[in-house]
């Protein structure tokens, strides 16, 4: 099965921990923004996140699982 996680970057670690236990698994992860280097300030990498996000859309096509994290202050 392939799987993509939603959350805010802060749960990140989270992230990497569920997606090496669901590897060991045998599930596929349809994209890992967690290995990702941050983009921050978004306005002086705007080329780097819309590939990536045309990335992330192009593999959520194929996603049999969207799991959204989600916290108080929102997503």
């Amino acid at each position: 099965m392939k799987i993509y996680f939603s959350s805010r970057t802060k749960n990140k670690e989270t992230i990497k921990n569920l997606i090496n236990i669901l590897n060991k698994k045998g599930h596929q992860i349809s994209f890992d923004w967690t290995t990702l280097d941050s983009l921050v300030p978004f306005e002086k990498n705007k080329e780097q996140c819309k590939m990536i996000a045309d990335n992330i859309c192009s593999s959520l096509v194929d996603t049999d699982i969207f799991i959204l994290i989600s916290d108080p202050a929102g997503t």
